[in-house]
């Protein structure tokens, strides 16, 4: 690689969901490869290594790179990790996530099928009860599309504590957008992929192609 990417976009697949499958983010991926100034990696597992991913990320941004992660269901966990890490390694900030309704999972859930199925039925509680996505201050942006037609049901999303002693212009940046379809739809509508393109655009340093991942 010549030199650092400008622009870098990660795709976090949701469960049951292949990098090889024609799911909703694969059919993402081929739309925004078409933006020849962005760097699309391929879809990711919702179960990847979230510190790889960051690794990757610190590696191969200069500082002012922008960076964007777009997650689908688990894939929205795997989103808060990485933005997590992110935060604790570098304080490298992440431009904007985009969850599409994003479920969280307790961080133990694989050594126990009692905590997995925790995770699971954590959606079936009231709003108030359920466990939220809470994002770090090197995060800027979240745009969390959420449905409420069916489960499983994406988490909500907030800011974690820490950001209270903030003044406001440095907190992350909240944004929710209904979608009126099912869980299993989220990921495969195309408005909301014009959208997420527009965003991803909008945000994106101007610039000659680079290879895409």
């Amino acid at each position: 690689m010549g030199g650092p990417i400008r622009n870098l976009v990660f795709l976090l697949l949701g469960h049951f969901q292949k990098p090889s499958d024609r799911s909703g983010l694969n059919k993402l991926f081929d739309r925004l490869y078409a933006i020849r100034h962005v760097r699309v990696e391929m879809p990711k597992r919702w179960n990847a290594s979230a510190k790889h991913v960051a690794g990757f990320a610190d590696d191969h941004l200069a500082d002012r790179s922008v960076l964007v992660l777009v997650g689908y269901s688990l894939g929205g966990y795997l989103a808060l990790l990485i933005c997590w890490i992110l935060h604790k390694r570098t304080g490298r900030r992440v431009d904007l996530v985009i969850l599409l309704d994003g479920v969280w999972r307790l961080r133990l859930a694989k050594y126990s099928l009692v905590l997995r199925s925790a995770s699971v039925f954590s959606s079936w509680l009231p709003t108030r009860w359920r466990p939220a996505l809470a994002f770090p201050s090197n995060v800027d942006r979240v745009i969390s599309y959420y449905q409420t037609e069916d489960y499983p049901r994406g988490h909500r999303v907030k800011r974690h504590r820490s950001q209270k002693r903030l003044p406001e212009e440095k907190r992350t940046k909240i944004e929710r957008r209904l979608v009126t379809r099912g869980h299993a739809a989220v990921d495969d509508l195309g408005w909301i992929h014009e959208e997420i393109e527009t965003e991803i655009e909008t945000v994106a340093i101007p610039g000659e192609p680079h290879g895409n991942g």
